[in-house]
């Protein structure tokens, strides 16, 4: 669950920006929720941790700056996303480690490469633990390769070797973020950085290996491929 904070002392600007974001979440079905701020000193002395704060700059009281820095203070993992009028501060941004600094009003495509880059950031540090019975496997998402259903359990592949964990497809189909992985039939999950193609309903990895896309989510699944592909391009 991706969670994001925006503060703006005018209300109208904060709906503005949640409306923004939900339009890219919806878009790349990430499950998300907001929370909503009016001043400075609310988000400080709330003890809320967003994965993403939206801040304004000028606002009444602490600046867009002064709360940033506070709170990463409190929140070294959050990422800031100014989002504002005022390009001349733009250096002072940097200060404070802001992820972005985008300019009012709101560019659609640069906010939805933004929220996409944050989320994926985040996603590929998060760690899958595996406790086959025996010892316990510490995985990061980002070297998944794909996970295949064994019928009471699943087997967990990356480049080096592969795991056997107790847990259901489709637990593991909720700890992954859909826009770098993808469902392609009821037996398997593949990770989009590993496949070096898609051709006549079939997935070809960059290890060998190949499975058959179901019938009901070829379409889907090139167009989910396409979004990944847009989203690295992004990254240049």
């Amino acid at each position: 669950m991706l969670k994001i904070g925006i503060c703006d002392d005018e209300k109208v600007f904060c709906n503005i920006a949640k409306e923004a974001c939900e339009k890219v979440v919806n878009k790349y079905h990430i499950q998300c929720e907001f929370k909503l701020y009016n001043a400075g000193n609310a988000i400080l002395n709330d003890n809320y941790q967003a994965d993403i704060l939206v801040l304004d700059v000028e606002m009444p009281g602490l600046n867009g700056f002064e709360i940033a820095e506070q709170y990463l203070k409190k929140n070294p993992n959050s990422y800031v996303i100014f989002l504002t009028s005022h390009m001349e501060q733009m250096r002072e941004a940097f200060k404070v480690r802001a992820y972005r600094y985008l300019l009012k009003p709101v560019n659609m495509e640069e906010l939805e490469e933004a929220l996409l880059r944050v989320n994926r950031d985040i996603e590929n540090s998060r760690l899958i633990i595996l406790n086959n019975g025996q010892k316990e496997n510490i995985i990061k998402k980002r070297d998944l390769l794909y996970i295949e259903s064994l019928g009471d359990g699943c087997a967990i592949h990356t480049m080096d070797t592969y795991y056997t964990s107790g847990k259901t497809l489709k637990y593991y189909e909720s700890l992954l973020n859909k826009v770098d992985f993808y469902k392609i039939s009821r037996n398997c999950i593949v990770a989009f950085e590993h496949i070096k193609r898609i051709d006549k309903g079939r997935v070809y990895l960059d290890n060998g290996v190949e499975f058959e896309v179901s019938r009901r989510q070829k379409k889907e699944c090139k167009e989910a491929f396409f979004n990944y592909i847009r989203l690295r391009t992004y990254e240049g």
